[in-house]
């Protein structure tokens, strides 16, 4: 399974795969260069060098890191949640250099402030868990409700997960967060 799934990535983006023998199994790779636009059409025909954020959604699906970052970056720069989502999820992860925790935030978080449903996600679970910002279960059970508000999955579970934990004043104040 593992090497079918690997061969088709491989193989919409442009390259071939040869499988190595029972014992000795290696794998051998070679790849042609091809642009975000030309391999992204190939795996989705929907997306067009037209519409750079799937293109670069596309990029970071088939593992090109840094095509989908370079992409994102103008975008992101000008306030597009999609590309400041998907620079939060290339550098929390690290799959550029080592995970950068505070520029990740800083992604996050101007995501967050508009309507984008998986970014309200993260950052409740950021305030839950106290990566990247301080540990704030008020702030969490506010960004697990918007998420939820935008019917993201697992929101309302999360939600009332942090609720139970919340004392009656604590969630006073977050719902009063919530309604700003």
């Amino acid at each position: 399974m593992r090497y079918w799934l690997l061969s088709v990535a491989l193989a919409c983006a442009g390259a071939s795969v040869a499988r190595g023998v029972a014992a000795d199994e290696k794998l051998s790779i070679a790849t042609e260069t091809k642009s975000v636009s030309t391999f992204s059409s190939v795996v989705n025909p929907v997306v067009t060098p037209k519409d750079p954020v799937a293109a670069a959604r596309t990029a970071f699906n088939m593992f090109d890191y840094t095509v989908a970052r370079k992409a994102w970056e103008p975008l992101a720069a000008e306030g597009h949640a999609d590309a400041q989502y998907g620079l939060y999820q290339i550098y929390s992860r690290g799959l550029l250099i080592e995970p950068d925790q505070d520029l990740a935030m800083r992604w996050l978080m101007l995501a967050a402030r508009q309507p984008h449903p998986a970014a309200h996600f993260y950052l409740g679970l950021s305030y839950l868990r106290g990566e990247g910002v301080e540990k704030d279960l008020e702030w969490a059970w506010v960004w697990f409700s918007r998420a939820e508000a935008a019917q993201f999955p697992t929101a309302a579970r999360a939600r009332d997960s942090v609720e139970k934990r919340l004392t009656p004043v604590q969630l006073a104040a977050a719902r009063k967060r919530l309604a700003q």
